[in-house]
């Protein structure tokens, strides 16, 4: 019987078992700072009067001067608070609405639009790395205004882009 090839069969098994624990262990780990960080979130928007609410992602969703934002946790040392916006019904995705869109990011520092859905909705995300993990509270409302100020700006633009088409 060979030795080494049952050597390196255990040797298999054994990384296998340990990768695969690591990354079970991972994941789990991962999932709970999430969950943890959308709390916090729930918790600080309560404080403030807002009403949020959490979907099966984690992620947080809350009214402000009657439109809809999200805050997403995906990694504790960022923040990022989105709204989206619908566009028409019958809008295509063209040249000139890509444009458009390229045109408003141009212009931004900390904001971002992006597009879904086959032209029909749009993402305005406002993304900021933090220096620790709670430093989005002091962030949170200069954010939102500069957030709601952006959405604000892409709907006259994409009214004024209508409006020459």
């Amino acid at each position: 019987m060979n030795y080494n090839y049952i050597k390196k069969c255990i040797f298999c098994v054994f990384y296998f078992t340990l990768m695969t624990s690591q990354k079970l262990y991972s994941q789990t780990d991962d999932d709970k700072v999430l969950k943890d960080l959308s709390n916090n979130y729930i918790s600080y928007l309560e404080s403030e009067g807002f009403r949020p609410s959490i979907d099966d992602f984690g992620d947080v969703s809350f009214k402000f001067e009657g439109s809809t934002f999200w805050v997403i946790p995906y990694y504790p040392d960022f923040f990022s608070l989105s709204r989206f916006l619908s566009l028409n019904d019958d809008q295509e995705c063209t040249k000139g609405l890509m444009n458009m869109i390229n045109d408003f990011n141009f212009d931004r520092v900390t904001d971002i639009a992006r597009v879904y859905e086959d032209c029909k909705t749009i993402e305005i995300r406002s993304t900021s790395h933090l220096r620790s993990k709670n430093d989005w509270e002091y962030i949170f409302e200069p954010s939102l205004i500069w957030l709601n100020n952006s959405s604000i700006d892409f709907s006259e633009k994409y009214k004024e882009f209508l409006n020459k088409n």
